[in-house]
């Protein structure tokens, strides 16, 4: 089981297909920089897989792309 996380800030990230399951995010931040006009600036969560992963009190800011539906 990988580490948590422990509350970090993940912004203006391509995460593109990234494997973060079983990864404890308790506490993260996904969001955007401000660098003006969307949709620069945003963080891409396309194909994230996360799968088992901890996600208590996950922040979400304009992010594209997230995973979860319904």
């Amino acid at each position: 089981m990988a580490p948590p996380c422990g509350g970090v800030t993940l912004a203006g990230c391509d995460l593109t297909g990234a494997d973060l399951r079983a990864a404890d995010l308790t506490g993260a931040r996904f969001g955007r920089v401000l660098t003006g006009a969307p949709p620069h600036g945003l963080t891409n969560a396309t194909d994230l897989k996360l799968d088992r992963a901890v996600l208590r009190d996950l922040q979400l800011e304009e992010v594209i792309g997230w995973p979860i539906t319904g």
